[in-house]
């Protein structure tokens, strides 16, 4: 046998911050122009203790023939405590 020093790695720092974000639009054209447009994002705060807090929206607005079609909103906001 040989002896080394094994080399550990120190543990990870846990997340406090997840934020996820996400968009999009579509585009089409052809006997009426329609367009889609759409926005959201996911947030946690989680410093490993009592409370958590959690957020998400939504937001989505379409047109056609330059008339709104779809227009919608979510908010959504939560505090828990473990």
């Amino acid at each position: 046998m040989t002896g080394g020093a094994a080399w550990a790695q120190p543990p990870a720092e846990p997340k406090i911050w997840t934020v996820n974000a996400r968009a999009g639009l579509a585009l089409t054209s052809g006997n009426t122009d329609t367009s889609t447009v759409n926005a959201a994002y996911d947030l946690i705060y989680d410093p490993q203790t009592r409370n958590v807090v959690k957020s998400d929206a939504l937001l989505i607005r379409g047109k056609t023939a330059g008339e709104v079609t779809a227009s919608r909103l979510g908010l959504t906001s939560a505090t828990s405590t473990c």
